[in-house]
């Protein structure tokens, strides 16, 4: 009856080990699966951020054109003296009189 009861305890801590270290290992597989999620996770915001920036780049380029676009207007608006000669600039440029100096490249 000791016997049994020895190989019973033996038996119960080679389970309760086994348990343990499986436990262990996924834990560890775990966390190497997080590490690799992180890892694409990483990859993939700098993607992003990369074309976030080549987006910005170009809006910028295109602010930076229209806004010479709008300097050449303003320019040859005040080049000419009578309200007349402004309104048939206006009408060439096809500028709604209601619209702000903002809106003119915008559309």
């Amino acid at each position: 009856m000791t016997k049994k009861m020895i190989k019973t305890g033996m038996l119960l801590i080679f389970i309760f080990c086994l348990l343990a270290s499986l436990a262990e290992a996924n834990n560890k597989a775990s966390a190497e699966s997080q590490d690799t999620l992180e890892n694409q996770l990483d990859s993939t915001q700098d993607i992003s951020l990369e074309d976030a920036r080549n987006q910005k780049e170009a809006r910028l380029e295109e602010l930076s054109q229209d806004l010479a676009a709008l300097r050449i207007r303003a320019s040859l608006l005040a080049d000419k003296t009578t309200a007349k000669d402004i309104e048939k600039l206006e009408n060439e440029l096809n500028i709604k009189k209601n619209e702000s100096p903002l809106t003119i490249g915008f559309k």
